[in-house]
């Protein structure tokens, strides 16, 4: 009997600690963790939905992670972090993909496609955003914002300008996976 019990035992040690049994467990901690995140503006971008996670904070790696934070995903040479105490850093803009449940972030690109190119100079100018590049054979072009600016009302504004056919804000949310 005992013998039994012992082999039983050593076999439950073994499942809980096989590498699929870890990946599960740690995809339910973090899907836990994020139903409980205060949620932001939804948007779309693309044809995908995305929410924005004002609490979750992005950076390399290897950069220094403010006290009281909590990792929750990290991604290439990102670490996504969870932060529980505001310490007074500019906020990521960090999002989850609705349909998938990926992680990503807004780059701080805006693609936009003009009715006439020609205007191209004068909405950068118009917004105080910087004209990046110009696809003229599709009158798209391309505006990053300066500093501290709020990208979405920037976007909205856009959207409302008689010049401009669309507007997409770059979200990157590929990363490669570390192994």
């Amino acid at each position: 009997m005992k013998i039994f019990l012992a082999i039983v035992f050593g076999l439950f040690i073994t499942v809980e600690a096989s590498p699929e049994a870890q990946l599960k467990k740690r995809g339910s901690n973090r899907k836990h963790k994020i139903a409980k995140l205060q949620k932001g503006k939804t948007f779309a971008s693309k044809n995908k939905y995305y929410v924005f996670l004002p609490q979750v904070r992005i950076v390399k790696r290897n950069e220094f992670i403010f006290k009281g934070a909590e990792k929750l995903e990290e991604k290439d040479d990102l670490t996504f972090y969870l932060e529980n105490q505001t310490n007074g850093s500019n906020p990521s803009l960090v999002v989850l993909n609705k349909e998938t449940g990926q992680l990503g972030f807004i780059s701080g690109t805006i693609e936009v496609t003009l009715h006439d190119i020609k205007n191209s100079q004068a909405i950068a100018k118009d917004y105080n955003i910087k004209l990046k590049y110009i696809v003229t054979l599709i009158n798209k072009c391309f505006y990053s914002l300066n500093a501290n600016k709020d990208i979405f009302s920037i976007v909205e504004k856009l959207k409302t300008d008689k010049r401009i056919k669309s507007v997409e804000m770059e979200v990157i949310e590929n990363v490669a996976q570390p192994h």
